[in-house]
C-alpha cells in the first residue's frame, strides 16, 4: 500500500509540476472561465476570472473519481488530461455567489479497501492514480466524506499546488 501511495504522489506532483499553466473550460464565450462542482451534495458553478490566486490558499478544492456517469471535467478536458472527474468544496451556508475564496486543489486518492477508486490509465495525465470514487459506500460529494475518509487513513490529499482566486454560486 505505502509503494502504490508513494507512486499516486510522484505521478501527480510530476504531471502537476510539468504541466501547461491550469486553464478551466469555457462555459461561454466570456474570458471568464466556468465549472461546476459539488458542495455539500449539490452542484455548485465556479466562475473563475483569469489570474492565479495568492500564495496562501484558505480553501480547499477537491479533484474526485466522476460521481454520476456525466462527470464535471470530462476526460477531453484541458486541465487533466484523459482524467474524467468532479470537484467537491465546501461553500458557506446560504451562499448566493459571493463566496469569493482563494482554493487549494488536492487530489483524493483512495488507498484502502474502505474506499473505492477509479485506476487513471497509463495515457492520462495522472497514470495509475487511484483516483478516489466514494468512502464507505458513500458518493464524495460534500467534504464532510472527503474529511471522514482522510482522518481514517483510507483517503489521502495530494496537495497539487495549485491555487486561483474565483467565487462560487448554486448552478442552475
Amino acid at each position: 500500500m505505502k509503494k502504490t501511495l508513494l507512486a499516486s504522489i510522484i505521478a501527480i506532483s510530476f504531471v502537476l509540476t510539468f504541466a501547461p499553466t491550469t486553464t478551466f473550460a469555457n462555459a461561454s464565450n466570456s474570458k471568464w472561465a466556468s465549472e461546476i462542482m459539488w458542495g455539500n451534495n449539490v452542484e455548485w458553478q465556479m466562475v473563475a476570472p483569469p489570474g492565479h490566486g495568492s500564495a496562501v490558499p484558505t480553501e480547499p478544492l477537491y479533484i474526485v473519481a466522476p460521481q454520476t456517469s456525466n462527470p464535471q471535467s470530462p476526460a477531453d478536458n484541458n486541465h487533466l488530461p484523459g482524467v474524467a472527474h468532479d470537484h467537491v468544496i465546501a461553500p458557506p451556508p446560504h451562499n448566493s455567489g459571493g463566496f469569493n475564496a482563494n482554493w487549494e486543489v488536492y487530489v483524493v486518492v483512495c488507498v484502502s479497501s474502505a474506499c473505492t477508486g477509479v485506476t487513471e490509465s497509463s495515457s492520462s495525465a495522472l497514470p495509475g492514480v487511484n483516483l478516489a470514487l466514494s468512502y464507505n459506500g458513500a458518493p464524495l460529494t460534500n467534504d464532510g466524506a472527503i474529511q471522514a475518509g482522510v482522518a481514517s487513513g483510507a483517503l489521502v490529499l495530494v496537495d497539487s499546488g495549485i491555487h486561483f482566486i474565483c467565487a462560487v454560486a448554486p448552478y442552475s
